[in-house]
């Protein structure tokens, strides 16, 4: 079998669910995959991959994100003689915390580490566009966007027991978002649109699932708004399919993307959307499968939510194309298909 390291930083929600996929979707099609997790962007982590690559013998070393893409390159580098195959994904851009100095250092990281890897894959256009303003050329990025598994994420997946759990009554709608709670995902953006959106709505109850560093912040923000009792801060859960499928609108207010993955699992489940238009959002949330408004603006995000409130056939409409949009182009299977074939054309061992 072709063994397979997937290297990533602490791994969280889409990247982590692409790592998951591969780890658990692969061994069938005669790969052996392993993890590893990257402390930190520090020579010391460099040494330690270098040592696990040079006892485990990988044929390929696939690195997930700007940290791990730092840190394996530099450990392939080293290794003397023959090396594995480096595969690099890029799931999104910096976020907008980060300070001029570490983006200019970043830049100048990827195009000295560009050989080291044997493809550079971008989970969106959008990401290909930032890669290739930094210097990369562009015929050596690649776009392959992640992939869903649609039986997984289906209409009816949780069978209402969300709703259940949360006493959302027949006749009442729920809305929700999820994602990590830092800054560049805009959860403030959809906390103050709920609060635009709430007085109007009364039959409305809101979710936000998720966990993260702004988590206290955001919930004194959501109690300060006269949210307590209509928005419930659900944590991190491992029950996405039961948690989206049971929503009546999905919003996604992101000042920062790459290609989230929990758009398109929002999409899987017939969830209508309506979401900024951050990064590749865009590329998968075409005109006519959902509804787009511009980043940082929580007024757009809740006026274009109560109108699809408004109008349940729309919503309906919206939530079967969405379903399959995902169906034809993101699909769990075809993305591992294309993710094997691209080890098999890089491994080495």
């Amino acid at each position: 079998m072709t063994r397979v390291l997937e290297v990533a930083g602490r791994a969280e929600g889409g990247l982590a669910g692409q790592v998951r996929s591969l780890v658990e979707g692969l061994p069938s099609q005669g790969f052996e995959l392993a993890q590893a997790e990257v402390a930190g962007a520090t020579v010391d982590a460099a040494f330690m991959l270098w040592r696990l690559i040079r006892r485990w013998r990988p044929a390929v070393l696939h690195l997930h994100g700007f940290r791990a893409g730092l840190v394996g390159r530099l450990a392939a580098a080293l290794i003397p003689g023959p090396r594995p195959g480096v595969v690099y994904t890029v799931h999104g851009e910096p976020g907008p915390a980060a300070p001029p100095l570490a983006r200019a250092g970043l830049a100048w990281a990827e195009r000295a580490l560009f050989p080291v890897a044997d493809r550079v894959l971008a989970v969106s256009g959008s990401v290909r566009g930032y890669l290739v303003r930094l210097g990369l050329p562009p015929g050596g990025v690649e776009v392959l966007p992640g992939g869903v598994d649609a039986e997984r994420f289906r209409p009816g997946a949780g069978g209402g027991a969300l709703r259940q759990e949360l006493g959302v009554l027949p006749g009442q709608v729920l809305v929700g978002s999820a994602g990590r709670l830092a800054p560049e995902k805009g959860m403030e953006d959809y906390i103050r649109a709920v609060a635009d959106l709430a007085p109007r709505r009364p039959d409305a109850r809101f979710l936000l699932a998720g966990d993260g560093p702004l988590r206290p912040r955001l919930v004194a923000l959501a109690q300060g708004l006269g949210l307590a009792g209509r928005l419930h801060f659900l944590g991190r859960r491992e029950d996405m399919p039961a948690v989206l499928s049971d929503l009546d609108l999905f919003l996604l207010p992101s000042r920062s993307e790459g290609l989230p993955q929990v758009l398109l699992e929002a999409m899987a489940c017939g969830v209508p959307v309506v979401a900024a238009w951050a990064g590749g959002v865009a590329e998968a949330l075409a005109p006519g499968t959902g509804v787009l408004v511009p980043p940082g603006t929580p007024g757009a995000l809740s006026a274009a939510a109560g109108a699809l409130l408004d109008d349940p056939d729309r919503r309906r409409r919206l939530g079967r194309l969405a379903r399959a949009v995902v169906k034809h182009r993101f699909e769990r299977r075809q993305w591992l298909g294309r993710m094997a074939a691209i080890y098999r054309e890089v491994g080495r061992g």
